[in-house]
């Protein structure tokens, strides 16, 4: 199928993750949030990559076994396994993958068509590829908006019974929500609130740099800045392991 979508030359930020061994991003702005893998109840006679929907704050949201939406066996879930919420005019759906890798910033004009090599995957749904790592690696870019397009309203009535009360009550809770990037050190998890988070990259060459306190590791340069780079682990005292 020929993808006619065209991006602009303005920059973007992707959030990539892995399905298998193929490597996918999608539009930041479509994300609403990325949470653990959370209960989910089948729903009869839907399509088999809806693996069924959960009841999110209130919200009954529909979840997509994205490596069933494009031709992959199933996958045993692990510590690594997410949810990936995304919001596209209010119409949203949660995306399980395998892992999320990082975000990235690329230019629009670095985008190109999806090329014909991935025949066997719902090319409905991806509007581009990026090449990264000197065209060593390739990462899809997902339609968001394609991904949430399916009719959720019948399903949503044959789950209202089960979901009510919990849904009344949390929704009856006047809460303020706040979007986190949440990570591991150890065994503790922690996380940032997301307006605080700039980007997340993959562990760079650190350079040393003397006479600084122990949890300053060193400094990178970022796009031609240099950062300091905080050891959270000899920061928060969770031990002093090698990052992997």
């Amino acid at each position: 199928m020929k993808n006619d979508h065209v991006f602009s030359s303005e920059e973007m930020q992707l959030v990539t993750f892995v399905l298998g061994q193929e490597n996918f991003g999608i539009d930041i702005m479509n994300v609403q949030e990325i949470i653990r893998i959370p209960s989910i109840t089948a729903v009869p006679q839907a399509p088999l990559y809806v693996e069924g929907v959960t009841n999110l704050r209130g919200e009954i949201l529909p979840v997509l076994d994205t490596r069933v939406k494009f031709g992959m066996d199933q996958a045993q879930r692990d510590v690594s396994s997410r949810v990936i919420v995304v919001d596209v005019q209010g119409k949203k759906a949660g995306l399980s993958v395998d892992a999320v890798s990082e975000v990235l910033r690329v230019e629009g004009n670095r985008i190109e068509a999806t090329p014909a090599i991935a025949a066997d995957i719902d090319m409905s749904t991806i509007s581009g590829v990026v090449k990264i790592n000197d065209g060593k690696k390739l990462v899809m870019i997902l339609d968001a908006a394609s991904l949430c397009s399916i009719d959720q309203t019948k399903r949503k009535e044959t789950l209202s019974k089960n979901v009510k009360d919990s849904s009344n009550r949390e929704a009856e809770q006047k809460l303020e929500e706040v979007q986190l990037v949440s990570f591991l050190l150890g065994n503790e998890e922690f996380a940032l609130e997301i307006e605080h988070v700039r980007e997340i990259i993959r562990y760079p060459e650190i350079v040393k740099v003397p006479n600084l306190p122990p949890y300053i590791k060193g400094v990178i340069s970022l796009r031609d800045t240099l950062m300091p780079i905080v050891d959270m682990r000899i920061k928060l005292d969770t031990g002093n392991d090698e990052i992997s």
